[in-house]
C-alpha cells in the first residue's frame, strides 16, 4: 500500500464527514438559496465517496494481511465487493457471510452497500441498466439520482458507509490481532468515523500495547438541522458582519436592508445578553450619562477607572461582542432612525458605550466616539 493509496484513506472517509456537515450548513443557513438540485449533488457525491472509502479500506487491510500466513481465501477481497447482476451480488454476500460469520443485520448492510455500488457505477458510466435497477429495487433503494427524497437517502448512504466500515474494521482486527485485542481496544477504535483516526490509534495500540487512549472525535454522527444557543449566537454574529459589510459595498441603504439589519442587531443582543433586562440597561445608562455630562471636566478614563462596577460590566461586554462591527452597525441604524422608524434601542447604545469604555480604560482614544454614541439614544427611549 503506497503513500498515494494512503492518501485516499485520508480523503474518502473524511470527505463523507465534510459532506454531512456541508449539507447541514447549506440546508439550514437562512442566507443560502437552496436549489432543488442541491440534495441530488450531495447524494451522488456521497454514493461515489462511500464506494471509494470501502474499497480503499479493504485494500489497506489486505495489504496488512498479505505479510501474514493467512491465505487469500480468508481475505475480504475487492472482487467480493464488486457490482454485477443480482445473482452475482447474492453469491458475493454468501461468500462474505461464510468468511465473516456475520449476523443478519450485517447482511442487510451488505445488500444496501451493493445497491450503492451499482448506483455508483451507473453514475460514473452513465448507465442505469435493468440489472442495476433490479439490485436497487431488491432493497428498496432509490434509482433517482436527483434524490427527490432529500435528507433520508443521504443519511441512508452515510449510515451504510459507517456501518460497513465498522464491520470490515472489526472483522480484520479480530482476524489479525485476536479477540482479546479487540475486547480491549475495539470499542475505542470503532468509535472513530474518520478512518485516519482509526488507523492512527490502531498503530498506537499495536506498538505500545498500553491502556486505551481515547481521542475526541469532533464529528457529529448525524446530520441534524438543530442548533444550540452558541451556534445561533455565532450565526447572528456572522450575520452582523455580513450585513454591515453589505452597507459599505452598496451606496443604496434600502428600507428592507435597514429592517433586516435592525432585526439581526436585536436578536444578537437578546441572545448574547439574555441575563440583562431594561432596568439593568437603564442603570448603566445613568452611570454613563453621569460620567459624560456631570463629570465632563474630568478625563473620561479617570472617571471610568473610579467606577469598578462599570469597568466590570464593560469587560463582560467586550468579551462577548467580538469586534467593532456591532458599534458601527448601531451607528448606521441610529442615523437612519426617525420618530416613526426606531431601528435601535437604548440597550444597544449602552452595549456600545461599554465596549468602547473598555478600550478607553486600556488607553485607547475613543472618547469622542463615546460622546457621539450617547447622543444617538432614540428620543422615545430617553
Amino acid at each position: 500500500m503506497n503513500q498515494i493509496n494512503d492518501n485516499f484513506i485520508l480523503s474518502y472517509s473524511d470527505d463523507l464527514i465534510y459532506i454531512s456537515h456541508l449539507y447541514n450548513i447549506y440546508q439550514s443557513h437562512p442566507f443560502a438559496s437552496v436549489s432543488p438540485f442541491s440534495s441530488g449533488f450531495i447524494f451522488r457525491t456521497a454514493v461515489i465517496s462511500t464506494v471509494g472509502n470501502i474499497e480503499t479500506i479493504l485494500e489497506k487491510w489486505n495489504s496488512r494481511l498479505s505479510a501474514t500466513e493467512f491465505t487469500e481465501n480468508e481475505f475480504l477481497s475487492l472482487k467480493l465487493f464488486s457490482g454485477g447482476s443480482l445473482e452475482t451480488v447474492n453469491r458475493n454476500i454468501n461468500s462474505i457471510k461464510k468468511i465473516t460469520k456475520c449476523r443478519s443485520a450485517d447482511i442487510s448492510i451488505l445488500k444496501n452497500y451493493f445497491a450503492i455500488k451499482n448506483l455508483r457505477n451507473a453514475i460514473i458510466h452513465h448507465d442505469l441498466s435493468q440489472n442495476k435497477i433490479n439490485i436497487l429495487d431488491s432493497v428498496g433503494f432509490t434509482t433517482d439520482i436527483f434524490n427527490g427524497d432529500g435528507l433520508e437517502n443521504i443519511n441512508k448512504v452515510i449510515e451504510v458507509n459507517r456501518s460497513l466500515t465498522s464491520f470490515i474494521n472489526a472483522f480484520y482486527i479480530k482476524k489479525m490481532y485476536g479477540h482479546k485485542f479487540f475486547e480491549k481496544y475495539g470499542s475505542d477504535l470503532l468509535s472513530y468515523q474518520s478512518q485516519t483516526k482509526f488507523e492512527w490509534h490502531l498503530d498506537l495500540y499495536l506498538q505500545t500495547k498500553g491502556d486505551v487512549w481515547p481521542d475526541v472525535d469532533w464529528v457529529s454522527p448525524d446530520i441534524p438541522v438543530v442548533y444550540y444557543k452558541k451556534d445561533i449566537l455565532r450565526f447572528f454574529n456572522s450575520a452582523l458582519s455580513r450585513i454591515y459589510g453589505a452597507s459599505r459595498v452598496s451606496q443604496d441603504v434600502t428600507k428592507n436592508y435597514l429592517s433586516s439589519a435592525s432585526y439581526i442587531l436585536k436578536q444578537f443582543s437578546n441572545l448574547a445578553f439574555e441575563d440583562m433586562n431594561d432596568a439593568n440597561y437603564e442603570y448603566y445608562y445613568e452611570k454613563w450619562h453621569k460620567i459624560i455630562y456631570t463629570d465632563e471636566n474630568t478625563p473620561l478614563r479617570t472617571s471610568l477607572s473610579a467606577d469598578i462596577e462599570l469597568l466590570n460590566f464593560s469587560e463582560k461586554v467586550y468579551r462577548i461582542i467580538p469586534n467593532i462591527t456591532f458599534i458601527e452597525l448601531t451607528r448606521l441604524l441610529a442615523k437612519h432612525s426617525s420618530s416613526n422608524t426606531i431601528l435601535i434601542e437604548k440597550k444597544h447604545i449602552v452595549l456600545c458605550l461599554a465596549w468602547l469604555g473598555r478600550l478607553v480604560s486600556h488607553g485607547n482614544d475613543y472618547e469622542d466616539l463615546i460622546k457621539e454614541m450617547i447622543t444617538l439614544v432614540p428620543k422615545n427611549n430617553n
